[in-house]
């Protein structure tokens, strides 16, 4: 698989994390980087992808509302 899109894999393992277990995003990525061999590349933009998506959760809640 593509460096991209396992990082699209993992962020969205990552965000699924963080919503089931009420938690903030900081501990789950941590936690999720200690359970998973990966190269930077990939967890940067992983973590790029969940940070940029619970800065504009408000936004996507609502446009999912309606």
């Amino acid at each position: 698989m593509r460096k991209r899109s396992k990082a699209r894999e993992y962020a969205l393992q990552a965000l699924y994390q963080a919503d089931i277990r009420h938690a903030d995003a900081k501990s789950v990525l941590e936690q999720f980087w200690n359970e998973q061999d990966v190269v930077a590349e990939v967890s940067a933009f992983a973590n790029s992808l969940v940070t940029g998506t619970l800065a504009n959760i408000s936004v996507i809640d609502e446009t999912i509302r309606r």
